[in-house]
């Protein structure tokens, strides 16, 4: 998989280099390059490369922690050594070397060498140890350079194929061109109407879709603006019947009546309290204080403090009913 995702990067790469320089020549010479390093190393094999690291563990460092660190180490050691050999192994046996051309090859296959080892992840700890203050670790990491080569030089010949049939086909469109102008300006402005249609459409459905939303939030309003109409009423009923109530204390209760009788003139209190002996209700903005259940003086709502406070400091506020 490595080695696919190289030989890809690799090719890629290689692609954009010939559009900006020489054409398919680079292409061939890259293949040659990189079909002859295979032949020379087609017997090497599988590449082990091995570290050793020992991390000496500070204050705070865990046996976790300290492991981590160390094998954070050997990893880097053995990834930079595994570049190293790989771009050695390019460049070493490379006679691709005059001219532009090599600095180019060297760069791409530095670019790729550095990709691929920086997707290894596949490191196999050999030995490990840990005696408190050092953890010790040993590693290696195993690769294929031929087959690395190998998926290369294929990918190469495969874009060099495809480059030579798009340079036809590029070759007969051009001897095509002047016969079908009068067809591709005619389709050309086919396919303006046709998004100039669908450009007005898309507008008709836009302004659809905002009036519908508009004739929602309307619903809404209007449903809305129906329920504070009706608070408001409530509320302006409410503070009527407080009027009301609060005129009938000044002007129909009198000292002595009793709470049946003053309940038949006002109506049933809006609250009632009390301590003891001492009855209180209420009617609008006052309350009544009624010792026995008969009417003797009122407070306003605003003074009123409670039954207990009312009776232990003799009712501050209250005044009597004529």
């Amino acid at each position: 998989m490595r080695a696919l995702m190289l030989m890809l990067s690799l090719a890629g790469a290689l692609i954009a280099q010939e559009t900006a320089g020489n054409g398919l020549e680079n292409f061939y010479q890259a293949i040659r390059e990189v079909e002859r390093i295979k032949i020379a190393s087609g017997t090497e094999g599988r590449q082990t490369f091995l570290r050793e690291y020992a991390y000496a563990a500070g204050d705070d460092d865990s046996r976790n922690a300290a492991r981590t660190k160390a094998l954070d180490y050997v990893r880097k050691e053995l990834l930079d050594e595994v570049g190293v050999y790989l771009q050695s192994e390019f460049f070493r046996k490379a006679t691709y070397t005059q001219g532009g051309g090599a600095k180019q090859y060297q760069e791409i296959i530095r670019q790729q060498v550095k990709e691929l080892t920086g997707g290894i992840t596949e490191m196999k700890v050999l030995d490990e140890t840990w005696d408190g203050k050092t953890f010790r670790v040993k590693a290696n990491i195993t690769l294929d350079p031929s087959s690395v080569r190998e998926g290369i030089m294929l990918a190469l010949k495969g874009k060099v194929t495809t480059a030579e049939v798009e340079r036809l086909h590029g070759l007969l469109a051009d001897q095509d061109t002047r016969l079908k102008a009068t067809q591709v300006q005619m389709k050309a402005a086919q396919d303006r109407l046709v998004q100039q249609e669908l450009y007005e459409a898309g507008v008709r459905a836009r302004v659809k879709g905002l009036e519908k939303r508009l004739a929602e939030m309307q619903v809404k309003l209007d449903r809305q603006e129906a329920i504070e109409r009706a608070a408001q009423n409530e509320v302006e009923k409410i503070a009527a019947r407080i009027n009301e109530l609060s005129e009938g204390v000044l002007t129909k209760i009198r000292r002595g009546m009793t709470r049946a009788e003053v309940a038949k003139l006002l109506g049933p209190p809006r609250g009632v309290d009390g301590y003891l002996s001492h009855h209180f209700v209420n009617y609008g903005r006052y309350w009544i204080y009624m010792p026995g259940d008969v009417a003797k003086s009122y407070v306003e709502v605003s003074q009123w403090q409670g039954p207990t406070h009312a009776t232990a400091y003799r009712f501050p506020g209250f005044k009597a009913l004529p």
